[in-house]
């Protein structure tokens, strides 16, 4: 199923623009700017980011009833790749949003 264009803005050359995304294998919406041709990458969609929050979750509680058990636990390949992709959308998520901001300024 393709994804719906969105409005996306290079964090690059700050150039405004709609495309349709495509996704990366974390879930990413990735796009190509007009301008500059730089690799944009858009934060998680919501479905995507209240699953992993759930599969976060759903580790905590195995780690905790495991080391209450007596047994240390550790992600597995799923499980990093879960912690990999939260802390790379907060992160893309910012820069988006100063990005934004950026371009919101009135010009002195």
């Amino acid at each position: 199923m393709a994804l719906a264009e969105i409005d996306a803005i290079c964090r690059r050359c700050s150039t405004q623009f709609r495309a349709q995304p495509k996704r990366t294998f974390l879930g990413f919406q990735k796009l190509q700017c007009p301008k500059c041709t730089q690799e944009v990458l858009y934060p998680l969609t919501s479905g995507y980011r209240v699953t992993y929050w759930v599969f976060l979750a759903l580790m905590v509680v195995i780690f905790v009833a495991n080391l209450s058990e007596g047994v240390i636990t550790f992600p597995g390949l799923i499980g990093i790749g879960v912690i990999v992709g939260l802390i790379r959308d907060g992160q893309i998520r910012r820069e988006v949003a100063t990005a934004i901001a950026m371009t919101a300024r009135p010009a002195p």
